[in-house]
């Protein structure tokens, strides 16, 4: 599944400024491009849609499309990690007929209890019109497409479409949001930015079927890893649910809102997060082709001294040498993701300032930033025991974390207005300490568990 980072790699190799930032801006979207799109089209759109709609309306169009996100997100973690486990094993088998299986499989069942659980709220909670539970149906529905068409992008490797379209539809639905919203108010907005949504999703899914032209046979055998792999459930919805519980409690905070739609919100928290979310951007688009390949190259070194019968001196000095490269890069990932925060932070009144953002949000959104610093580090700790197959130390990591952050953010809450964001901050710092022991033990232990825990 690194394959894309191989390819994205090689444009850093050039050895030039325009191969780095071509890299970069590719890997950017690859990495993030669902999450990226919403939330700059999003600012955008709040930036400039007061000209078009009023106050209220364009409040609405944002509560909608954050619980849609939101939903959607903490609903693709049910699947995500274990098609995407399916997907990787299958091509390691060189089963190329079977990604087209699960592409359709995993599409159809998420698409129609999605579709199920989201109408029963839409039309019997929210207090709807007909014409705005549809849209707002619809948007969830191509949300969540996007979401599973996000698995299969490192599959495909045709960084520049995905990247260019994620682009062009950025653009395309902050315009036509806007030009619907002068003349159909909120449906306008809510379904010219789902129009935007849909360019994307009929080009990751043309880009999909025209490289995997397989017939379809056993769409529904991936269910399997459901139990086999009931490690990868668990995390996914502790992840996903970790990353939203605290946007969710402070729905019910004393700074929360029920609009005229029954929909709860705090605009002032959600706002904040999803802006300093943002800092992250670099780090991920420079994990994908920088450190995951990295990742993979010198576990494979490793692994392949043992495949071809080294001595136990050689495999420990490949093992040594594994271990300084992968915290070097460590190293490199936090001055890089350091100077980005750092600099987010002094500049917090000036960024708020430009995207319209009450400047009481400062301190949520410093906390913010901090967070996202922490949690990135955790991703990096994850994905490298993901690397050695420790699905349960994985589960751990982000129970932990699900728990830290709910649990802190009650308290925050509780303390009052000038602690909001500090519960999401201290419950990222915390489990990123917590998951950087449990990495280094292991890694210190890595041999014995190749050879003993996991000799089968």
């Amino acid at each position: 599944m690194a394959g894309i980072g191989f390819a994205l790699k090689k444009l850093s190799d050039r050895e030039d400024i325009i191969g780095l930032f071509a890299a970069g801006f590719f890997s950017a979207f690859i990495a993030c491009g669902p999450w990226l799109f919403t939330v700059v089209a999003l600012s955008f759109i709040m930036v400039f849609g007061l000209q078009v709609v009023s106050a209220v309306e364009l409040q609405e169009f944002q509560i909608i499309l954050v619980y849609n996100f939101s939903f959607s997100y903490v609903f693709f973690g049910f699947f995500g990690l274990v098609v995407t486990r399916y997907i990787s094993d299958r091509i390691y088998d060189k089963n190329y007929h079977a990604v087209s299986d699960v592409f359709f499989g995993s599409l159809s069942l998420g698409l129609i209890s999605g579709l199920i659980i989201i109408s029963c709220f839409y039309l019997f909670v929210a207090k709807m019109t007909l014409p705005e539970a549809v849209s707002a149906i619809i948007n969830f529905i191509v949300l969540t497409s996007i979401w599973h068409a996000s698995i299969f992008l490192t599959v495909l490797k045709e960084y520049k479409t995905v990247s260019t379209t994620f682009l062009f539809s950025l653009f395309s639905s902050v315009f036509i949001s806007l030009y619907l919203g002068y003349e159909f108010k909120i449906l306008g907005l809510l379904n010219g930015f789902t129009i935007g949504l849909c360019i994307i999703l009929a080009v990751l899914y043309s880009t999909f079927l025209s490289n995997f032209q397989y017939r379809i046979e056993s769409p529904f055998k991936f269910l399997k890893y459901f139990g086999s792999k009931w490690q990868l459930l668990l995390s996914g919805i502790f992840c996903n649910s970790g990353i939203w519980v605290d946007k969710w409690l402070m729905w019910f905070s004393p700074n929360s809102f029920v609009n005229k739609l029954n929909l709860t919100c705090d605009l002032d928290y959600s706002n904040a997060m999803f802006i300093a979310s943002l800092t992250v951007v670099p780090s991920l688009a420079f994990f994908l082709f920088g450190t995951e390949t990295l990742l993979d190259k010198e576990i494979l070194n490793l692994f392949a001294s043992i495949r071809e019968k080294a001595s136990y001196q050689q495999i420990t000095f490949i093992h040594k040498k594994m271990i300084t490269s992968i915290f070097n890069n460590l190293l490199l990932f936090i001055i890089i993701q350091g100077a980005i925060s750092f600099l987010s932070i002094i500049s917090s009144y000036k960024i708020l300032e430009f995207l319209n953002i009450p400047l009481i949000q400062v301190d949520i959104f410093s906390f913010g930033v901090l967070g996202a610093f922490y949690q990135i580090f955790t991703f990096y700790l994850v994905m490298m025991l993901y690397y050695f197959d420790r699905l349960n130390s994985v589960l751990i990591i982000y129970a932990v974390f699900f728990i830290l952050n709910a649990s802190l953010t009650s308290l925050s809450i509780h303390m009052g207005f000038n602690y909001y964001g500090t519960g999401f901050f201290m419950a990222s710092l915390l489990t990123f300490l917590f998951a950087g022991i449990i990495t280094v033990i292991h890694l210190h232990k890595l041999i014995y568990h190749i050879f003993i825990t996991n000799n089968s």
